[in-house]
């Protein structure tokens, strides 16, 4: 996808939903923060033992990402110490003060080409606007799109355990019978 049909396709929050969603992709669990408070993280992943913090900006192609929001971000770090990474997404680009900036900072920078290289070599083979908004479970729990095909994915292979369970205990029990 182009520059311009990132800024097209999504409002803010959608765009938000949909870099969780290209994590969940690639074997991260995600919680997409909501609101005001925030603090800069928009996105917490984790898989294994890594967490990534991700703050995610839907600019229009002409608007780069400098310097000052860089350093800005870079203090995530300090708010989330266990952090492994603290990464910057935007569907533009980045200043090349920026990138020397978050290469001193060690600040990860994914630009919107980067981004639609990422999707492109994702296993999503389109993203379907009207079903970016995550669900909430009872729990409060929140599972993007793909984290559904998962949970779906992980009941049937329960449902068909226990039917394979009950199978073989109506075997065992016909062969202590007869």
């Amino acid at each position: 996808m182009s520059d311009t049909q990132w800024t097209n396709k999504f409002d803010p929050y959608d765009f938000e939903e949909f870099v969780a969603g290209l994590w969940e992709a690639n074997g991260y669990t995600t919680h997409v923060r909501k609101g005001s408070g925030d603090r800069g993280i928009d996105i917490e992943a984790t898989r294994g033992d890594n967490k990534e913090l991700i703050q995610v900006k839907l600019y229009s192609p002409g608007n780069k990402i400098g310097s000052s929001d860089v350093r800005e971000y870079a203090t995530l770090y300090q708010q989330v110490p266990e952090a492994d990474d603290v990464i910057i997404v935007t569907s533009s680009s980045f200043t090349s003060e920026a990138q020397r900036l978050a290469d001193d900072l060690g600040v990860l920078l994914v630009d919107g080409q980067m981004l639609g290289s990422m999707f492109s070599q994702s296993d999503l083979d389109s993203y379907d606007v009207s079903v970016k908004r995550r669900s909430t479970v009872d729990s409060g729990t929140e599972i993007g799109p793909v984290g559904s095909k998962i949970l779906g994915a992980i009941l049937s292979i329960i449902v068909i355990g226990g039917l394979l369970l009950i199978a073989a205990f109506l075997v065992g029990f016909l062969l202590a019978v007869f």
